[in-house]
């Protein structure tokens, strides 16, 4: 039972740490700066809108991961497992949603900014691991019909 513990302090972690952006924008510019590096003229507003918007996709992740907890507390319920996989597969796309709309809000001030869109293995790592659930999902709902029927 301890990796549910885990996974929901991890879920809590996540949907709390762009609050940070919230509170304290010129911090956490220098978090965006990492993602965003034409981005140091930013203003609070923008760095506070960044973090809200940036927010939504690690809602989605937390989601994921709270609903794994559940899932994992009570088995039998296969539904949470459903949940979860769908918060899990959702999630590199949501993800680049809120950095394609980041990027806009944040490099406001450059007249041509590049965008660049990204898919990369660690993105769709949680595309496949939902992948995962899904079938598990699947497989023991076909596993009850069919013991249910035989």
């Amino acid at each position: 039972m301890f990796i549910r513990y885990i996974l929901m302090l991890t879920a809590v972690l996540l949907c709390l740490y762009p609050v940070w952006g919230l509170v304290s924008p010129a911090s956490y510019l220098q978090e965006i700066l990492e993602v965003y590096p034409d981005a140091e003229k930013a203003s609070h507003t923008q760095v506070r809108i960044t973090a809200a918007i940036l927010w939504i996709s690690n809602l989605t992740l937390s989601f994921g991961l709270l609903f794994i907890a559940k899932f994992i507390k009570q088995p039998q319920t296969y539904k949470f497992a459903k949940i979860s996989s769908i918060a899990l597969i959702s999630y590199p796309f949501i993800l680049t949603i809120t950095e394609v709309i980041s990027h806009s809000i944040l490099y406001r001030h450059l007249e041509h900014p590049t965008l660049t869109i990204e898919f990369s293995a660690q993105k769709m790592f949680y595309f496949v691991f939902g992948l995962i659930i899904l079938g598990i999902y699947q497989s023991q709902q076909e596993y009850k019909r069919a013991k249910k029927n035989g």
